[in-house]
Order: C-alpha cells, then sequence, then structure tokens
C-alpha cells in the first residue's frame, strides 16, 4: 500500500494526525488516511487496485515518544477512491 495523494485537512485529521493531551505526560494522535492498493497477491489478489481506508490512534505514553501503543482499522475495498 501506499499513502494516497490526497488533500491534508489538519482541522478533522484527515490525511494527518490531530493531538489531544491524555491528562498525564503523554498525548494521543488522532487521524484517518487514504490509502492505495498497489499489489496484492494470493486469496487478496482480487484487493489489487483497491483502497483503503485507515482510522488511527496511536498513543504516545511518554514525553519522550519513546513508548507508543497504536489502535487502527483499515476499511478495505476492491475499488480505488474517488
Amino acid at each position: 500500500m501506499q499513502f494516497a495523494d490526497s488533500a491534508k485537512i489538519p482541522e478533522i485529521g484527515f490525511n494527518t494526525f490531530v493531538p489531544f493531551p491524555d491528562g498525564k505526560v503523554g498525548f494521543f494522535l488522532e487521524g484517518t488516511f487514504e490509502l492505495s492498493i498497489l499489489d496484492a497477491t494470493g486469496i487478496y489478489k482480487r484487493l489489487k487496485g483497491g483502497h483503503n481506508h485507515m482510522v488511527d490512534r496511536l498513543h504516545q505514553l511518554d514525553a519522550a515518544g519513546t513508548q507508543l501503543d497504536e489502535f487502527c482499522f483499515c476499511n478495505i475495498s476492491s475499488y480505488q477512491f474517488p
């Protein structure tokens, strides 16, 4: 997959992260990202040329950024995003 060349809208976290303090020493980075599926093999072969809409929440647990916890999910389709 490759990140799609689409506009960034920082105010809502589209194709970029929006930071939110976690109330301790770290913060959350939340955003959505568009990816193009460049190649696929095996049982995923039919998804080649498709699209992935990824929603991501990255939690930086410490001020130095050395401890991270990530939660993301992907909506994958066999057709390209308009």
